[in-house]
């Protein structure tokens, strides 16, 4: 779900490295790099940043960064593994700072790891007094926004090619990346382009949109109040449920989340903070129910027990996991069946870039094959809806 700019691939390893490598992929086993063991002096005291809600994955950055003081880091969780965005002086896997920002992919690992392990650079990009920020993800791309100079533009990382391109039109106001498209506004124009391709369209954009934030709706983008159609854009799912069938709402008693029969019966663990759990079972059928739990921000990374070193969107963070099938860009599925009875769960992320996402899983009998269909198109067509407000649930 994003955009970003990227200048073209230097060979910037033997700066990375220190050694004489040349190789664009870097490794922590590799021959040169500097043991602190060899030496009676520790001179970088380092610590381990994990991705909550995944925790196989690490990164080691020297102890200083827990301050506040070190340089921000950028991280997507896609499909194929963790693209992230290092700034100038953040300290290599050789820890040496680097120079330069530098885009990186590192394939998922069925066992986890380092972050830095088999971390192939995408790109260098030498600026120095550039800004990056994370935009989204869809597909294999991902959308990085830089500034410098008080302009803003937007790169694309393909993830499968490894490439990276720029979109000329700088970004003005508000933007999306969802589900194949990249919307935003250029001055009095908005910009939609279809991804992966970049094939680009542009529109004047009403005045009285300017600025507004956007949705995905039914042939077309929705900007505040005003629908730009675009004919790529497929039919939206409707909040309309079948009869004999109820929303399970979040604890606001709002937001729609998913369909479940109207007999069944739900209850809400709210320990307090910032997450809860919900549950709803057929009284009949004690085994056969749905749980749905909100978590707040188990998109972040943060060093342990202090402040937040990596700056990541909501993602459903589950790339280490191969039985895990992608829905679309923000909701990820698995399903076993055992006994009889077919376990299916679902972690998906609101599309308003609220901070967190929401696990959704049930135990139903394998021959329910209606029930399961409605969980789905449901969670689905709350998550699309501009009234399910996922973002907002407290």
């Amino acid at each position: 779900m994003f955009s970003w700019k990227w200048l073209g691939l230097a060979p910037i390893a033997v700066s990375i490295a220190g050694c004489g490598n040349t190789s664009p992929t870097v490794s922590a086993s590799d021959p040169c790099h500097h043991h602190q063991a060899t030496y009676p002096t520790v001179d970088y005291n380092l610590t381990t940043f994990q991705v909550a809600g995944v925790g196989l994955y690490h990164l080691s950055v020297p102890q200083s960064y827990v301050s506040g003081n070190g340089p921000m880091a950028q991280l997507v969780d896609m499909p194929e593994g963790a693209v992230w965005m290092t700034p100038p002086g953040f300290w290599g896997v050789h820890e040496k700072p680097l120079t330069g920002w530098n885009v990186w992919l590192t394939p998922w690992h069925a066992g986890g790891g380092s972050l830095w392990k088999d971390a192939r650079l995408i790109k260098h990009l030498p600026q120095k007094n550039a800004t990056f920020s994370i935009l989204g993800d869809t597909g294999p791309d991902a959308v990085f926004e830089e500034t410098a100079h008080g302009i803003a533009v937007l790169f694309i990382v393909n993830t499968q090619s490894g490439t990276v391109h720029t979109i000329a039109n700088p970004i003005t106001g508000s933007a999306l990346v969802e589900d194949g498209f990249l919307a935003y506004q250029s001055h009095q124009s908005l910009v939609v382009a279809t991804l992966p391709g970049e094939t680009l369209s542009t529109v004047p954009l009403p005045s009285q949109a300017s600025g507004q934030s956007m949705t995905i709706v039914s042939h077309g983008i929705a900007v505040g109040p005003t629908v730009v159609p675009f004919s790529a854009i497929p039919t939206m799912p409707s909040l309309s449920l079948p009869t004999g069938y109820r929303w399970l709402t979040g604890i606001t008693g709002r937001d729609p989340i998913v369909a479940i029969p109207d007999n069944w019966i739900a209850s809400t663990d709210n320990p307090g903070g910032s997450s809860y759990l919900m549950t709803a079972k057929d009284p009949t059928k004690p085994a056969v129910e749905i749980t749905v739990q909100v978590n707040r921000c188990t998109g972040c990374w943060e060093p342990n027990g202090s402040i937040g070193m990596m700056d990541s969107p909501d993602t459903p963070v589950a790339g280490p996991y191969r039985q895990v099938n992608w829905i679309n860009d923000h909701i990820t599925f698995a399903q076993s069946q055992k006994n009889g009875m077919v376990t299916g769960g679902e972690t998906l992320v609101w599309p308003n870039g609220g901070m967190g996402n929401i696990s959704i899983s049930w135990t139903i009998p394998q021959n329910d094959t209606a029930l399961a269909q409605v969980f789905q198109s449901s969670i689905m067509a709350a998550w699309r809806s501009t009234s399910a407000g996922f973002g907002n649930a407290r």
